[in-house]
């Protein structure tokens, strides 16, 4: 069935992602998942890396076509549509930066900063462009604007997911070192 194939693919990825650690006794070896000490998401990090690579291939693609189609457009879409990719570019920018460093260095505000910008600023103005008929796209600008659209939907429903790992797992470990150092101090009035 298609499930198992999927379990099949995703458990034949965590070994690939898995190193090998010796115990002490050098008797009995463990896979040790990196994912497992850390809260980094590697589905959300692939999504960012495709996405990496596709973005100056639809770059291009978009404005070979805006220059095809410049003179058809009227004078306020020629302005709308000039603006929408200037910021798309520079946003596009910052928030790949900001969901790589959030989520290899799991900080927070960097993961949640990633999101808000795709969800308030790049979600609209992508669609913007894939779903207004005014801007006369051609049919390879909608295939490229979808297939952007998609990773940014995929990476809006990972992004949240990474970003509530993350922050559960920073609240983790502050509670370990919480403990560790009230241990500490215990330790430390018993030998007074």
């Amino acid at each position: 069935t298609a499930s198992g194939i999927l379990k099949g693919c995703l458990a034949m990825i965590l070994r690939l992602l898995c190193f090998l650690v010796v115990m002490p006794n050098n008797k009995t070896l463990y896979y040790f998942s990196i994912m497992v000490e850390t809260g980094v998401s590697f589905f959300f990090a692939m999504a960012l890396y495709f996405n990496v690579f596709f973005f100056p291939i639809w770059l291009i693609t978009i404005l070979l076509m805006l220059h095809l189609k410049y003179e058809c457009l009227s004078h306020i879409y020629r302005f709308i549509v000039v603006a929408v990719l200037i910021a798309i570019f520079g946003i596009e920018i910052i928030r790949l930066y900001m969901g790589y460093l959030g989520n290899l260095t799991e900080k927070i505000p960097e993961l949640a900063g990633f999101w808000m910008l795709s969800l308030l600023l790049q979600f609209p103005l992508q669609l913007f462009l894939f779903v207004n008929e005014e801007t006369k796209p051609f049919p390879i600008e909608r295939a490229v604007q979808g297939i952007m659209l998609s990773f940014l939907i995929v990476q809006l429903v990972s992004g949240f997911f990474a970003l509530k790992n993350a922050s559960r797992h920073q609240a983790n470990r502050f509670h370990v070192m919480q403990f560790q150092a009230t241990s500490h101090l215990e330790l430390l009035y018993k030998m007074d």
